[in-house]
């Protein structure tokens, strides 16, 4: 009885079923650009050839210019790089803004006080970037000193003291002529 079941593997004999087996009888098809018939004769392939030669002759023009205009956009673009990197170096090389001269004591004797330095700043009415533009430092870096989370460094500590002989009318007009140096 083996091959006369109807399950997938038989329990007794376990082969497999007849009806899963298919044998390949149908001819394989031919695909449609090979059939010659009446209708598409044998010369179409031809002029679709044709076709696709006039085609390529037509859009030949436009490739090259897209490649032209690729390679001068690649141009730009690493124009555009170089001079970014050349802003970075720059910037770096040369100091924001030089720091107010202080004609002081000596930096021994310069002592740094959290309250100190926001009574100035707010006596000559300063934000923090404006306060930071005279010390020669970052507008977080004067919050983060009020906060008492950091501490100047001593290139900074004859500027914070020079805040002390300003007067409000000088600090702005001083201001002013920093904010026009680039």
């Amino acid at each position: 009885m083996a091959g006369t079941c109807t399950y997938w593997r038989c329990q007794n004999c376990r082969a497999l079923s007849p009806h899963l087996v298919k044998p390949r009888t149908l001819p394989r098809r031919v695909p449609r650009r090979f059939e010659t018939s009446t209708f598409r004769p044998a010369s179409f392939v031809h002029v679709h050839s044709g076709a696709r030669k006039e085609v390529r002759s037509e859009t030949l023009g436009l490739k090259k210019s897209v490649g032209a205009y690729r390679a001068e956009i690649a141009a730009l673009k690493r124009r555009t790089q170089a001079l970014e990197q050349e802003l970075r170096r720059l910037s770096k090389a040369s100091p924001r803004v030089a720091p107010v001269a202080a004609n002081v004591e000596s930096l021994h004797s310069l002592r740094f006080s959290v309250k100190g330095l926001a009574s100035q700043r707010q006596r000559l009415a300063l934000s923090a970037d404006d306060c930071g533009l005279f010390v020669g430092a970052s507008g977080q870096s004067i919050y983060n000193w009020e906060a008492g989370k950091a501490r100047p460094r001593a290139k900074h500590l004859p500027a914070i003291a020079a805040l002390r002989a300003l007067g409000k009318k000088e600090a702005a007009t001083r201001l002013a002529t920093l904010r026009a140096v680039p």
